[in-house]
């Protein structure tokens, strides 16, 4: 019994990782903040852009959401458009309005 209670201990510790999401960081105005995006391979590019939206009380059409200075592709998951667990994304202010997504 006692294998059994230490066992189940251990799958709860060592578990909770691969329960917790991706995660990556994103900047805007300065600030860093690390999201959690759930599973990269999933989750779309519009998906987290409104979820950064929402968090920031912007629209999607005042900014595009680059990494390395590229713009993500609207019509990709993160996986699919190189975004990888902690990478570092940026929230780039548009005036003219943003196509993306």
């Amino acid at each position: 019994m006692k294998n059994v209670i230490i066992g189940c201990v251990l799958c709860l510790v060592l578990g909770v990782p691969v329960v917790a999401g991706d995660k990556v960081r994103v900047s805007y105005e300065g600030e860093e903040q690390r999201i959690d995006v759930g599973d990269i391979k999933l989750t779309s590019v519009c998906s987290l852009k409104q979820k950064i939206a929402d968090m920031y009380g912007l629209k999607n059409r005042d900014f595009d959401l680059k990494k390395l200075g590229y713009k993500l592709s609207e019509d990709k998951t993160l996986y699919a458009a190189n975004v990888r667990n902690n990478n570092a994304l940026q929230i780039v202010p548009v005036s003219s309005g943003s196509y993306q997504c």
